[in-house]
């Protein structure tokens, strides 16, 4: 995810570039997924969502490629589907209380933007009403916010605690992620550490915005 953000600030890159280099960090999350233990079904669910995620975004953008990238779709080469601004929310719907892990990926994607068929201001109520309810399951389910896992963005935690005296653990705000996510999401953005700590800032703060309209 970071990387295609990272492109969508400085969109140079051809289509055929941008298509190694996500196939590359998609098989990369994927056999770190495996070693993990997660079940196949649960990773290619988690990597639809991002699939959908990387298309909207890069056919959004606007770069010499965006014409070429609707013959190199995600979701098309993957998941040999074409409409996945449709298909990211019955599935997301589809999904059982069992499968928090998965669910967090779909909740990542809706954070960094994702609109689907929702988008150009279609239905913008109904898109917030489903990311409120993504967040609460999570909650409710001890996904997310819950005390197993790893802390997401570490580094970012280091900043925060610095420079407000709070450190990770300290009080409900105790952003974890399951190993899934950090399969799926997080393994291939290592050469991207940098830009942890932004990723974290926005996503907390669209958390925050929605928790407080749950209470």
């Amino acid at each position: 995810m970071a990387y295609v953000r990272h492109f969508q600030g400085q969109p140079s890159a051809s289509a055929a570039s941008v298509k190694e280099q996500l196939d590359s960090l998609l098989a990369d999350a994927r056999r770190k997924a495996q070693e993990a233990g997660i079940a196949e079904a649960d990773t290619m669910s988690g990597m639809f969502a991002v699939a959908a995620w990387a298309d909207e975004l890069l056919l959004a953008t606007a770069w010499p490629g965006a014409e070429e990238w609707k013959r190199l779709l995600l979701q098309k080469r993957y998941f040999n589907v074409s409409s996945a601004g449709v298909e990211f929310f019955t599935r997301l719907e589809a999904l059982g209380p069992q499968q928090l892990a998965v669910r967090e990926v779909y909740f990542f994607c809706l954070a960094m933007g994702f609109a689907g068929r929702y988008g150009h201001d279609r239905n913008p109520k109904t898109l917030e009403d489903i990311k409120q309810a993504s967040l609460a399951q999570l909650v409710q389910g001890d996904g997310l916010y819950g005390d197993s896992g790893k802390v997401l963005f570490p580094q970012a935690y280091a900043s925060a605690g610095r420079k407000g005296g709070r450190q990770p653990g300290e009080g409900r705000w105790r952003w974890r992620v399951s190993s899934l996510t950090l399969s799926v999401l997080l393994a291939p953005l290592a050469v991207l550490a940098v830009l942890y700590g932004i990723y974290h800032l926005i996503i907390w703060q669209t958390a925050s915005s929605i928790m407080a309209q749950i209470k």
